[in-house]
């Protein structure tokens, strides 16, 4: 609190807001019920932001009147095993591949992030419009861990002028400690269930965002693979974690011991297959680029040794046409009279060139 007060001494723009500790989604709603700004941005405590973050993204959601946009990240670890989960999550899902001109709608942006397997449901990733925060309540759920999973969904569904920044502007940390990395409790398997049933009831009350050429698949995937992270990690749960679920009230016990404790056929198959086909398609992209090579590769060798072929039919002619030449001058009586007068010559040269190599053996045997 002396730290806070000190800046706040420095910068009236600097409001401290205290009150008991009730986790994030409470923080956060707090946050924006004082904040009186045009944008909201909920950045995570041990971060690391670029200094240009804010400055970029307010200057694309004026230039272009967007709503939200969102910005790369990259993830860093504390020690080997936070660096290996750094690592992971590079790979998989902060490099987020998208049109840096475009205009999406939510949904639009939605669907092409979960095509790519790069849907990063992080709150510090994007920079929202207050108005468009509060005109579609997007309120964080409370006393939850995982709040940002479902108000990222319901962003996605409500906001219509989506923008995105092709930057890494953000650090992520990965440490022992952190809601995200520490060992699994009873608090994150409910959370992540907790996320699954929201997104449902979202789709069951919002008929219109299924109702695409794909049928909402990616919608409902998105509640299908929460469900199957949650009965991954209750199994991964001691029993006195697990024991925590009869402290739920009963409406929401029974859903969650049908879903997540007693799975007797969870539907997670087309997710499964969905991913190998994703994987499938990637090898079978490279395959297909590398066979345009070849083919083109061997179009060029083709042409080459057309080329070749043709040299070597002209060298045939004009060799012929040398020996024809050579065979006519041979025929000939200059040719023959020239024979003649250089072979006395020729043969008196030879005879000397003997004798003095006789010569030289001997002057050299005389010394030995």
């Amino acid at each position: 609190m002396k730290i806070l007060k000190e800046y706040a001494s420095r910068d009236s723009r600097i409001l401290i807001i205290k009150q008991d500790n009730k986790g994030p989604s409470e923080a956060r709603n707090a946050g924006v019920r004082k904040a009186k700004g045009k944008y909201l941005y909920f950045m995570d405590s041990d971060d690391i932001i670029e200094p240009e973050t804010l400055e970029l993204c307010v200057d694309d959601m004026e230039k272009r009147n967007l709503e939200y946009v969102c910005f790369n990240a990259v993830a860093f670890g504390e020690g080997e095993k936070n660096e290996k989960a750094a690592q992971f999550m590079n790979e998989q899902y902060y490099e987020r591949e998208l049109d840096g001109e475009k205009v999406y709608d939510g949904k639009e942006l939605f669907r092409e992030l979960s095509a790519k397997v790069s849907v990063v449901v992080t709150v510090w990733s994007c920079v929202i419009l207050r108005s468009a925060f509060l005109d579609n309540e997007l309120w964080f759920r409370p006393g939850v861990i995982y709040e940002d999973e479902y108000w990222m969904f319901m962003a996605f569904m409500t906001l219509s002028r989506c923008g995105c920044i092709n930057k890494t502007l953000y650090k992520n940390r990965m440490r022992e400690a952190s809601i995200t990395n520490s060992e699994y409790t009873f608090e994150n398997c409910y959370g992540v269930f907790r996320a699954a049933c929201d997104i449902r009831e979202y789709l069951a009350s919002h008929p219109e965002c299924i109702n695409g050429e794909d049928h909402g698949y990616y919608e409902y995937e998105r509640p299908v693979t929460r469900q199957k992270i949650a009965v991954n990690r209750y199994r991964a749960l001691s029993e006195e974690e697990k024991n925590k679920r009869f402290d739920l009230e009963p409406d929401e016990r029974v859903l969650f011991e049908q879903t997540v404790v007693y799975p007797t056929e969870l539907q997670v198959s087309r997710f499964d297959n969905y991913y190998k086909r994703i994987e499938t398609e990637k090898q079978n992209a490279v395959l297909l680029g590398e066979k345009e090579e070849l083919q083109k590769a061997n179009e060029e060798l083709t042409l080459k040794v057309k080329k070749l072929k043709k040299q070597k039919k002209k060298l045939k002619k004009e060799k012929k046409k040398l020996k024809r030449r050579i065979k006519k001058i041979k025929n000939s009586s200059a040719y023959r009279i020239g024979s003649a007068i250089t072979w006395l010559p020729e043969k008196i040269k030879s005879l000397l060139k003997s004798d003095n190599k006789q010569k030289d053996g001997s002057c050299k045997e005389e010394q030995k």
